[in-house]
């Protein structure tokens, strides 16, 4: 997604700074006059005019020092800015509670240990670390996400499911598999797909396109 966005900063209704963001990146910093801040917000509103989109408008409190790096990361963290796709500083942590399950992300340098939120387990490590702009969906996540299935099953998730599996994108079979979960029944399936016959070819690449759950 494109995004043009200005944040300004505030401590105690008084602005400190402006910055503009483009697509999760820093591009530049203005301090609070009116010049640097209309220079600032022109640019802005040029750019998103020749990509045909709104600029988003962003405002928030700074409870200590002002520190830009520290702002980008929460304002990730709660959706009001898009992530870079990539970063040579953040990662994006991929989490799931061995007790209760649940499965969150966190962008930041570290990706270190989470409590829990729903449960209050505590020290929950990252499954997986991926670049910031990537989703449960990619492959790499997809892969660790099945082993943490495996590891800790879900009772609610555990059964019978139906897999859609796609050889180079050209025929497609279902393969029923049991598994301890939706990402290692893709991940099953695709491993069960290799004994299958497909309609036509030879050698091929394979993919998990969808899955149902066996009530």
């Amino acid at each position: 997604m494109t995004q043009v966005a200005v944040v300004s900063a505030e401590k105690a209704v008084s602005l400190l700074s402006v910055a503009l963001y483009v697509n999760g990146q820093l591009i530049e910093v203005a301090d609070p006059n009116y010049a640097e801040e209309a220079a600032l917000e022109k640019r802005a509103c040029n750019l998103a005019s020749a990509l045909k989109i709104s600029v988003k408008e962003v405002c928030v409190e700074v409870p200590g020092r002002l520190n830009w790096a520290a702002i980008e990361v929460n304002l990730f963290n709660e959706g009001s800015l898009e992530p870079p796709e990539t970063s040579d500083r953040l990662m994006r942590g991929f989490y799931r509670c061995p007790k209760c399950f649940a499965q969150w992300t966190r962008i930041d340098d570290m990706n270190a240990a989470m409590d829990c939120k729903n449960c209050g387990h505590e020290a929950v490590d990252a499954f997986s670390s991926a670049d910031p702009g990537d989703s449960v969906d990619h492959p790499m996540v997809q892969r660790a996400l099945a082993i943490q299935e495996r590891q800790y099953p879900a009772p609610m998730e555990q059964g019978t499911y139906d897999v859609e599996v796609t050889r180079s994108s050209l025929s497609t079979i279902t393969a029923t598999v049991e598994s301890a979960g939706p990402a290692s029944a893709q991940e099953d399936a695709i491993k069960a797909a290799y004994d299958r016959e497909f309609p036509s070819g030879s050698d091929a690449s394979y993919d998990a396109e969808s899955f149902t759950k066996h009530d």
